[in-house]
């Protein structure tokens, strides 16, 4: 999890980071062009991580479970259902929270919220449409 935090806090600084840039009239002309679409990238870049995280944290969960090793299977059944919902959570939302509460914004950030939640359903909804194509 400490993966995640360290990723997301990288990229949503350099978003933040364009931002000033762009905002500062001096230096807005030389962020017009390719640097324009960085936010769009970053935001792209963090669902991909969401979902590239969550593929590992699986693998890392069903290994951490298996070490335990649980005399009854409802007991190795609770333990692998705990880890997986708070991974999941924390991978899941964890960049939501960060941008709803802990986000120094001018003004509200719900803009920056609203991208961040639509381009994360757009990923999932990408993988599971090549999911579907995959034999």
């Amino acid at each position: 999890m400490l993966g995640v935090a360290v990723m997301m806090s990288y990229l949503f600084y350099i978003k933040d980071y364009y931002n000033k840039l762009k905002a500062n009239p001096a230096t807005a002309k030389n962020y017009e062009g390719l640097f324009k679409n960085i936010p769009f990238w970053v935001t792209l870049l963090s669902s991909l991580l969401v979902q590239v995280f969550s593929f590992i944290y699986g693998k890392v969960i069903l290994k951490l479970t298996d070490w335990e090793n649980h005399e009854k299977i409802s007991k190795y059944d609770r333990s692998f259902s705990i880890k997986k919902v708070l991974f999941e959570f924390v991978n899941n939302y964890g960049p939501l929270y960060y941008i709803a509460f802990f986000k120094v914004c001018t003004g509200p950030c719900w803009e920056e919220l609203r991208k961040q939640l639509y381009m994360n359903l757009l990923v999932i909804f990408a993988l599971n449409s090549v999911e579907l194509g995959v034999p």
